[in-house]
């Protein structure tokens, strides 16, 4: 049992793991755990409306799809209009 114990406490060091004093999970960030899984902190999106725990992260995934899709509209209408000269 104790090789096994030093080899966790190794990885735990080299990862730089917190353990979460209300449920006892190995964490990267504990601030930011804590915020999300225990206190339920949520930001309703100015775009679509949906509450999400990560705002940033929601932006990025689902909304850069979309400014994408703009972007290559765009280009094509700038395309379009100088092929008619």
């Amino acid at each position: 049992m104790r090789p096994h114990r030093n080899r966790i406490l190794t990885l735990r060091q080299k990862k730089k793991l917190s353990v979460c004093p209300q449920c006892s999970k190995e964490i990267k960030n504990l601030r930011r755990h804590i915020k999300q899984v225990h206190e339920r902190v949520r930001k309703k999106c100015p775009e679509c409306g949906v509450e999400v725990l990560d705002l940033t992260r929601h932006t990025r995934t689902v909304h850069r799809e979309k400014q994408t899709n703009m972007g290559k509209e765009n280009r094509e209408d700038q395309t379009s209009s100088i092929q008619q000269f």
